[in-house]
């Protein structure tokens, strides 16, 4: 199941009422995805890691005018609470006594029998976990629990994650300049164009430190503008492997190395003689680097110009680029104009420039 198909499917398990349990490998975004479906629906997310949570942490039995109860957990719903999604992480790490404390709660929707703890109508429970082959430590799932989950695979491809990063902004750093770290995305997103397979290096019969997966390359992101100011020698290749692995990290290293771009202000300043690389590596890292330098320059008109000539080079490559910078800028389901937009400048030329190219969003 791909990414945005496994949104829909915590949707319509939601709706159902029937808990759903997520299979992946390390690092693919299984509990990413789960909180940004909590924030999409509005919902408050408890997040339980199984291989953390004794039998004991879902309330701590205590004697009450002679009958044990159960002390009330502090993250537990108060009736004016929005929707809470209770998600059990690592759920197959956690021990069998862990696994049987959480049944209840699974399989009841409360904790502490009749009269105990019970989630509310709206709430809802979920969980995730790595897979066996994964070498994770996982143990196997009771099958009362297996029999009450509905259990859905995540995999990764490399067209779904780089949509995902695309809209949500997933590099957007305030701990560095906006300025390196706009020079820092499309340098990513350039290798993995032409490398796809090496977004997901993970292999549970190789003993490695360091692989590389969505999550890991999103680590590296953070780490990139640090990285590439000290320069592109052994430190910053010992930096990049370390973070994704010998198998990524050489090749994208390398890649890194020997990138050479014109400077991208020159988008902005004279559109019309701007260079147009016709090398595609580094013509996606030039164009990709001018898409997210418009957040910092916004110069909507001056960029709409020179994709204007991209567009008449490569109508292909073009039309991507735009489609990504609109998707960026906009929201592409209807169309409505992000107030600080930098693109919110180009005005009548975005509709003109859509008509020409017979550009359509859906």
């Amino acid at each position: 199941m791909k990414p945005n198909q496994l949104i829909t499917a915590l949707h319509i398990a939601r709706m159902a009422d029937v808990p759903l349990l997520v299979m992946g490998s390390p690092g693919q975004g299984k509990s990413q995805i789960i909180q940004a479906y909590c924030d999409h629906v509005g919902a408050i997310m408890d997040e339980f890691r199984a291989p953390m949570t004794d039998a004991l942490d879902l309330g701590l039995p205590h004697i009450e005018s002679g009958i044990q109860k159960r002390a009330r957990l502090d993250w537990w719903p108060e009736p004016n609470d929005p929707p809470h999604i209770v998600f059990l992480d690592e759920l197959l790490q956690g021990t069998q006594m862990t696994m049987n404390a959480l049944s209840e709660l699974i399989l009841d929707r409360r904790i502490g029998g009749r009269k105990g703890m019970h989630l509310r109508p709206g709430d809802w429970v979920c969980a995730a976990s790595n897979l066996a082959s994964d070498r994770a430590g996982t143990f196997e799932l009771p099958s009362h629990l297996k029999n009450r989950f509905c259990t859905v695979t995540l995999e990764t491809e490399w067209e779904d994650v780089k949509a995902h990063w695309e809209s949500r902004g997933a590099f957007k750093i305030t701990s560095v300049d906006p300025w390196e770290h706009d020079k820092t995305h499309p340098y990513i997103m350039a290798f993995l164009r032409n490398h796809p397979n090496l977004l997901f290096t993970f292999a549970p019969d190789e003993d490695v430190v360091s692989f590389a997966t969505p999550r890991s390359w999103e680590m590296l992101a953070r780490l990139l503008p640090g990285i590439l100011q000290i320069g592109t020698g052994d430190f910053s290749r010992e930096m990049i492997c370390g973070t994704i692995g010998d198998k990524a990290g050489l090749p994208f290293a390398a890649f890194c190395a020997s990138a050479d771009i014109p400077d991208v202000m020159l988008v902005f300043e004279r559109p019309e003689s701007a260079p147009i690389p016709t090398k595609l590596d580094t013509r996606y890292l030039y164009v990709y680097s001018a898409i997210f330098a418009l957040e910092k320059v916004k110069k909507g008109k001056a960029f709409m110009t020179y994709l204007q000539r991209v567009i008449e080079a490569d109508r292909e490559f073009g039309v991507s680029a735009f489609l990504s910078a609109h998707k960026r800028y906009f929201d592409s389901a209807t169309y409505k104009r992000v107030v600080d937009s930098p693109l919110a400048e180009a005005g009548s030329m975005l509709q003109q420039f859509m008509a020409q190219n017979q550009i359509l969003i859906s």
